[in-house]
């Protein structure tokens, strides 16, 4: 079959925000480049997109008409180029000449997916792109990650998880924990990856991009917006704690400097005197003419009974209220249970994996890994409530019982994990 080539003419869908600018002399008003490509045998074109087997060589040439042009890739929102040589993306050759340019790439592997931008040199916003699925069927991803990345996701705001296909229609199963997240809750774009519109507390712990046997782990830390009122406790973790302890919470919010406003508190043990201060409210401002207004609330020598719901209220002179809340138990003995992710891992030789454990307890307890009765790893890592230890490149050597021991003053907890090694023969 001979190598049929094909011209793409970029639509608005296809290409960045376009300006006009005003010609220069003897040239026409710019407009967007012309992108040219080679399909070749066993390439596909799906929905707009070139997808080229892996190993396989890719020539794409861009017209300018008449402006100079020069090539960069998008790489899930990393621009690379025009110039590749150090690049990740070094088997990328692209030649300028006048307003023309040519890229070339030779025998690209699955990380050189990405979108393929024809830019003008000196006008970048005018453009045309096309994107390019490197397809391999042993690489699903685009990039696979041996350990999970930690993840911030902030209330109401949308994130990607970056697991990027190197083919359109592969199909992702995503995960939290071990339980599929809902549709309802994501769409994954393959050019980015997992799409979450809109982030709410589900969006916390443990999740996974799967297809088939490659997996991407993500920790997701969830942080709250705190509204008009933010309620934060001096004490880490502070919504435990024991008999005797101690806790301040600041309540604070920021208002227009012409805002009236009163803040008061409300808690569970109201007949308490003894040990209790309520610092009262006082105002700051800043360099935007807002206020910052603040009020503490401290409670010394902690009894069962101050168990309960801490409440800032803020009431405005207008009638509005809102509040912030935050729940705090007072407890005897200090405590800790730990729950595995999974009780048998079976390691390929030569590959990473990771184990976690989730743990509940007060205060954060004293971890120690030990394999087959021997201590390997002391006070490892801890990522919110989950501890983990790491094999790097398995061995024969590697299997074995990992046995996690976590302590506190008044209890301990011991789970044991079996890690099995699938061996090259």
């Amino acid at each position: 079959m001979g190598v049929k080539v094909l011209r793409i003419l970029c639509l608005i869908f296809t290409v960045w925000p376009v300006s006009r600018v005003q010609a220069n002399r003897g040239r026409p008003d710019r407009q967007v480049p012309n992108i040219d490509f080679s399909e070749g045998q066993g390439d596909e074109l799906i929905d707009g997109a070139l997808v080229v087997n892996a190993n396989r060589n890719v020539n794409l040439s861009c017209d300018g008409r008449m402006y100079p042009v020069e090539w960069v890739v998008d790489q899930g929102g990393q621009i690379i180029g025009p110039s590749f040589g150090d690049s990740v993306l070094h088997k990328l050759q692209s030649v300028s000449e006048s307003a023309t340019a040519r890229l070339v790439g030779t025998s690209l592997g699955h990380s050189y997916t990405g979108r393929y931008i024809c830019r003008h040199s000196d006008a970048k916003d005018i453009n045309s792109s096309i994107y390019i699925y490197i397809s391999d069927p042993a690489h699903p991803f685009v990039h696979e990650l041996p350990f999970p990345m930690i993840h911030p996701v902030y209330h109401n705001q949308p994130f990607v998880l970056p697991c990027r296909t190197t083919r359109p229609d592969i199909s992702v199963d995503f995960k939290k924990h071990f339980d599929s997240v809902s549709r309802e809750k994501y769409r994954f774009d393959p050019e980015q990856g997992i799409v979450v519109e809109k982030t709410d507390q589900y969006f916390s712990g443990f999740f996974t991009c799967s297809v088939q046997s490659k997996t991407i782990q993500f920790i997701l830390q969830y942080i709250a917006d705190p509204g008009p009122i933010v309620i934060t406790s001096l004490l880490p973790s502070a919504y435990i704690m024991l008999v005797g302890e101690s806790f301040n919470i600041t309540c604070k919010t920021i208002v227009s400097s012409t805002t009236g406003l009163s803040m008061r508190w409300k808690y569970p043990n109201i007949q308490r005197s003894s040990g209790l201060q309520i610092g009262e409210a006082f105002r700051k401002t800043d360099s935007q003419n807002r206020d910052e207004i603040i009020s503490e609330f401290h409670l010394n020598g902690t009894k069962l009974n101050d168990s309960g719901t801490y409440r800032c209220i803020l009431e405005i002179s207008s009638g509005q209220s809102t509040f912030k809340e935050v729940n705090i138990t007072i407890i005897e003995k200090t405590f800790v249970f730990l729950k595995p992710h999974q009780t048998l891992y079976e390691v390929e030789e030569g590959k990473d994996e990771l184990i976690i454990v989730s743990f509940e307890s007060y205060p954060v307890p004293t971890f120690e890994w030990y394999k087959d009765g021997q201590l390997i790893n002391r006070n490892p890592s801890i990522v919110g409530d989950l501890v983990g230890f790491g094999i790097t490149k398995a061995t024969r050597d590697t299997a074995g019982i990992y046995t996690l021991h976590a302590y506190t003053r008044d209890q301990n907890a011991t789970i044991d994990i079996m890690i099995l090694v699938r061996c090259k023969f």
